[in-house]
């Protein structure tokens, strides 16, 4: 879904572990979804936005747990 947006290679691969469905769209569909129906654009745009916003807090918050594990194991050392 990121390249819809940045049309970089892709940064990890997918792996589905059970059953499922998988919708693709590349960037040339997705330009034409938005000239042909600009509101059905702005749901996807919008729901693209949401899945990577709750990535970069969940990430956050993993580096912040991650940094507060190392301070706490930095601090209890006995120099």
């Amino acid at each position: 879904e990121m390249n819809i947006i940045d049309p970089q290679n892709a940064s990890a691969d997918v792996v589905m572990t059970t059953a499922g469905q998988v919708w693709t769209i590349n960037e040339p569909d997705f330009q034409n979804i938005v000239q042909s129906d600009p509101h059905s654009a702005i749901s996807i745009v919008h729901w693209l936005s949401r899945q990577l916003c709750r990535r970069i807090r969940r990430n956050t918050d993993r580096l912040l747990r991650d940094e507060e594990k190392n301070r706490q194991k930095f601090q209890d050392m006995d120099y």
